[in-house]
C-alpha cells in the first residue's frame, strides 16, 4: 500500500521481511529513501541516574550486556559531566534484563526508559526532517558547506553567517525553529479534549 504525503511517497509493508526486502531493493537501485525501523530492530535505550560523574564508563558494563554506545550527559552551558548516562543496547533477550538491575558498583541506581523530546526528528546524515540517520538512505549533506559528505568529514571552517541547507537562506542553520522548512507543530483540535 502507498500514500502521497507532501514530497514523499509512503510505502507500507505487512511484515519485517517485506521491510528488509523493500529496503534492499531501494538500496540496490540507488534510490533515496528513509525508513522507520521495525520495533524488533530498534535498540534499547536507557538512562541511568545516580552514578557519580567521575565514574569510568567501563563500570557500566559490569553485567556484560551487549552495549552499542554509552554517553554521559553534560550540563549544557558549562559542559560539566552530570550523574546521568544514556546507554544504547542491542535489542535482544539478554539486554532486556537490564530493567531488573538496581545496583551497580555497590551503588543504588535507577534505570529509566529513554524518552525522546517531543517535536520533529532531524536526520544527522541528510539534515532533512521526520527520520533519523539510522534509517536514512539519502546521500549525506554537510550542514557546514552543503557538500555531499557528512559534517564530521568536512574540512571547511564554520561560517560566521551560516546558510541553511534546507531553505538556502543565510543567517541560520537547518535546525533553526524559525526556518520556513522546519516542521510546524500540528494544531490539535480543541473538540478532541472534551
Amino acid at each position: 500500500m502507498s500514500k502521497v504525503s507532501g514530497p514523499y511517497i509512503k510505502l507500507f509493508v505487512q511484515n519485517e521481511q517485506q521491510h528488509r526486502d523493500l529496503t534492499k531493493y531501494l538500496k540496490s537501485n540507488e534510490l533515496e529513501y528513509f525508513t522507520m525501523m521495525p520495533r524488533s530492530e530498534r535498540p534499547i535505550k536507557v538512562v541511568i541516574r545516580d552514578i557519580p560523574p567521575e565514574t569510568p564508563i567501563e563500570y557500566v558494563n559490569e553485567y556484560n550486556f551487549e552495549i552499542e554506545k554509552v554517553a554521559q550527559l553534560k550540563q549544557f552551558k558549562t559542559k560539566r559531566p552530570l550523574p546521568i548516562h544514556q546507554i544504547t543496547l542491542k535489542n535482544n533477550a539478554k539486554n532486556k534484563g537490564i530493567w531488573k538491575i538496581d545496583d551497580l558498583m555497590f551503588l543504588k541506581i535507577s534505570f529509566k526508559k529513554f524518552e525522546r523530546k517531543t517535536g520533529s526528528i532531524k536526520c544527522f546524515n541528510c539534515n532533512l526532517w521526520h527520520h533519523s540517520a539510522a534509517g536514512c538512505g539519502y546521500k549525506p549533506r554537510c550542514i557546514k558547506c552543503e557538500g555531499p559528505h557528512a559534517k564530521n568529514e568536512c574540512i571547511e571552517q564554520i561560517k560566521d553567517i551560516p546558510t541553511c541547507i534546507n531553505c538556502k537562506k543565510e543567517g541560520h542553520v537547518a535546525s533553526y525553529k524559525g526556518c520556513e522548512m522546519h516542521p510546524k507543530p500540528k494544531q490539535r483540535n480543541p473538540q478532541q479534549n472534551s
